[in-house]
């Protein structure tokens, strides 16, 4: 009876012990969930800044801004077309702002991936029909491929994805007077248009790619929007949703 009795206490300890940890990481999440709402919410003030209120949609202030995955640097592009700012996250302050003279102004900067710290790094972005590679601060735009938009390089440095669709170079057709329609943009529009609408994936060694086709829209036949790939270890992903069905 003892040992019976014993044997119910120590279960009795290790559900405490679960509900404990459990209420720690609920507690860990909501602070992580608060600081990471204060952190977008500065992040959209600093586009804000830049933009302003007239331009500023959460979804064009995606295409024209990127986070390190750490969360600690921020880049965003200005509306002249040719220059991309740099901020610390941590105080907000201003570390680079880099002009690109050589760049279309015609096209907004959109940037998908910024890796490094505060002082030396590199950034992927496209400009109307050109992607780009370039070091911080002082490098130059090295032109990576054409009609490649949110462009993201693995982390292990042994790949790149990137879409054909873009919503905002679309839109900006879309409301396009008519009178431009015979331009020089209008030319880049039709190449644009022979461009097979999808995802790429691709192996930078050997060049080799995946392709996966986007349906463009059924009622007027335009493509899809695009989007940033993100990502994901095997490994970790995982383990994280092992851990989420273990304490479900």
């Amino acid at each position: 009876m003892k040992k019976n009795q014993k044997l119910d206490e120590k279960k009795g300890h290790d559900r405490d012990e679960i509900t404990v940890w459990e209420w720690n990481k609920e507690k860990d999440k909501q602070s992580y969930e608060l600081m990471k709402e204060e952190k977008i919410s500065e992040c959209e003030k600093v586009i804000m800044d830049i933009w302003g209120w007239g331009h500023y949609i959460t979804g064009f202030a995606r295409e024209v801004s990127c986070m390190d995955e750490y969360g600690e640097l921020l880049a965003v592009s200005d509306p002249d077309n040719q220059s991309i700012r740099i901020y610390d996250t941590e105080g907000w302050t201003l570390l680079h702002k880099i002009t690109m003279e050589e760049l279309n102004e015609d096209f907004p900067i959109e940037i998908s991936q910024i890796e490094g710290n505060r002082e030396s790094g590199w950034l992927l972005f496209s400009d109307g029909d050109n992607a780009y590679r370039m070091e911080y601060p002082d490098g130059k735009p090295e032109k990576t491929g054409e009609f490649m938009y949110a462009v993201t390089i693995s982390p292990d440095g042994k790949y790149r994805a990137y879409c054909t669709a873009n919503w905002v170079l679309e839109d900006a057709w879309m409301t396009m007077p008519y009178e431009k329609r015979d331009s020089s943009e209008a030319e880049f529009y039709r190449r644009w248009d022979r461009v097979p609408s999808g995802w790429y994936v691709e192996e930078l060694e050997t060049g080799n790619k995946t392709y996966i086709p986007v349906e463009t829209w059924k009622q007027d036949g335009r493509r899809l929007n695009g989007g940033r790939c993100v990502w994901i270890q095997k490994d970790k992903l995982q383990q994280t949703l092992m851990n989420r069905d273990e304490f479900r």
